[in-house]
């Protein structure tokens, strides 16, 4: 499992900063947000931004489960439990460095 350091700021963000390169050599930063739900009936749910630096200093949004291309992937749209919270984490690590 890769190291990261991590950031709770107020109960609904989290930032994590991994310590380790990536298998592609780049810097990887990931941003977990709640999202209140609009409507009474649906939960709240994470809003994840991955930052994956090369050593250009250029940033793509890699590794993120939440994304297919440019368009959501809803299997990943998960209800905001910290449980939910440690799959993406996983699954981020997963792409990123296996």
């Amino acid at each position: 499992m890769a190291t990261y350091r991590k950031a709770d700021i107020g109960e609904n963000y989290s930032y994590y900063l991994f310590t380790e390169p990536t298998k592609a050599g780049e810097r990887l930063e990931v941003e977990i947000t709640k999202v209140e739900a609009r409507s009474k009936t649906a939960s709240p749910w994470w809003y994840v931004k991955t930052y994956a630096t090369d050593s250009h200093l250029d940033c793509y949004g890699r590794y993120n489960p939440q994304l297919e291309g440019f368009k959501i992937n809803p299997v990943w749209q998960l209800d905001a439990t910290e449980e939910n919270k440690e799959l993406i984490l996983m699954e981020i690590e997963r792409r990123a460095y296996r």
